[in-house]
């Protein structure tokens, strides 16, 4: 019995070792056919199927060849043995400003000039890569045939028949132009195919830079000067309105001087008051005299007589309908009195004016911008551009990656169609 199923035993794992072996055998030929069918494009099989295989990867072959290994070739070509040698110059400069008032505190406290504003900054910047320059430049140094120099190669060279628009875009290709905010210099960069081209370029930009500058700074200076005149045009038309209306109310209330005219009018009440006092005291002591003697009706019509002058002079104070007069004193005082305010007003405007139109007519005489250059042009003693090396690794760089990027969306179209 023990035998039997010992048999049995190995009977049993020879055959699961038959039928894994079998197992394993169908698995291989399932995974051979499943590659054989991947291969397969455009769904058909067998001839097809490998032509197609052979025409997919002339393809490849033309986009390495096309995009990656006739660029790269092409590039290192260029940059070793064709591309001309360019010359750098650079200058650093920057706007300065003296003013007539804060312009002077600083300098004196800091012992430095006072800088000009961002915006003047930004214009100086901003006109060395503009229409304008490039004009002045091509008239000043014929930049044209300064860019179309026999030194140059053919694919950096300027063609001198181009319209100025194109010129405009060359010149912003060879000028670099770099303003530190929080100083305000300015770092310009000239490049040309010889060291004195680069140097006359150089130099005809800061000339005309600094005759831009001398335009502004005499445009601000003639501002300022215009607009401060007019300022003191106005103080004095409005000081001279209010003379002639002070004028006017003289003529029409007959009083010089409303100060010295009221105070001699209360002047004269007061004394009248006074005498009429002595007279009332005088009346009091002839009490014992009969009221129909000559003297006591004497003193009685001086007495009347005093009463009626002190009613008149009090009514030329307050009361309205003076003949003769434009009216009571107290309201010609009073005119008198706003018309003095409005005179000291005009008049303490007026000063100012007077002085703001000095200040804007002395800083006029000096100049209130310049252009201060810390580093002048020097000519270059070797070439600083291209940078060979560099330049071909990036090129060849961008034809691996172009080419990189062919060889994956062909193999992406060719898997979607299988």
């Amino acid at each position: 019995m023990a035998s039997d199923r010992h048999g049995d035993v190995v009977a049993v794992d020879e055959s699961g070792a038959v039928l894994a072996q079998r197992i394993s055998h169908a698995l291989l030929q399932a995974a051979t056919a499943a590659r054989q069918e991947r291969t397969i494009t455009g769904g058909r099989g067998g001839f097809g199927a490998r032509e197609g295989n052979r025409q997919f990867r002339r393809l490849l072959t033309g986009i390495w060849i096309t995009v990656f290994a006739i660029p790269s070739f092409l590039s290192i070509l260029y940059f070793a043995f064709v591309a001309a040698d360019q010359y750098q110059v650079e200058s650093r400069f920057a706007v300065r400003a003296t003013k007539s008032q804060v312009g002077d505190l600083i300098t004196s406290v800091t012992g430095a000039s006072a800088g000009a504003s961002k915006a003047e900054t930004a214009i100086v910047s901003k006109y060395i890569t503009s229409e304008a320059m490039t004009r002045d430049l091509d008239q000043r140094v014929n930049l044209r045939n300064l860019y179309a120099a026999p030194q140059a190669d053919y694919l950096s060279r300027f063609d001198p028949s181009e319209p100025i628009e194109d010129l405009l875009s060359y010149w912003k290709w060879k000028v670099d132009v770099a303003e530190e905010s929080s100083t305000g210099i300015i770092t310009m960069k000239v490049r040309a195919f010889t060291p004195a081209d680069a140097m006359a370029i150089s130099n005809a930009v800061l000339e005309r830079t600094v005759s831009l500058v001398n335009g502004l700074s005499e445009q601000n200076r003639r501002s300022l000067l215009e607009v401060s005149e007019q300022r003191l045009d106005r103080a004095r038309q409005k000081l001279l309105g209010i003379v002639q209306r002070m004028a006017g109310l003289r003529d029409a209330s007959g009083v010089l001087d409303g100060d010295q005219q009221g105070q001699a009018q209360l002047k004269l009440v007061t004394q009248l008051e006074l005498n009429l006092s002595k007279l009332v005291a005088t009346r009091e002591s002839f009490s014992n005299l009969a009221s129909n003697s000559v003297k006591m009706r004497t003193l009685i019509r001086q007495i009347e007589s005093l009463e009626k002058e002190i009613e008149r002079q009090r009514a030329k104070l307050t009361d309205v309908g003076r003949s003769g007069s434009g009216g009571a004193l107290s309201g010609v005082l009073g005119d008198f009195e706003a018309l003095q305010v409005e005179q000291q007003i005009a008049r303490n405007e007026y000063i100012t004016a007077a002085a703001s139109y000095e200040d804007a007519r002395i800083s006029a005489m000096r100049e209130e911008m310049y252009l201060s250059v810390f580093m002048r042009p020097t000519e270059p003693e070797s070439a600083t551009y291209p940078k060979r090396f560099l330049y071909a690794l990036i090129a060849v760089a961008l034809a691996a990656l172009a080419s990189f990027a062919l060889v994956t969306t062909a193999k992406a179209v060719r898997d979607n169609r299988a």
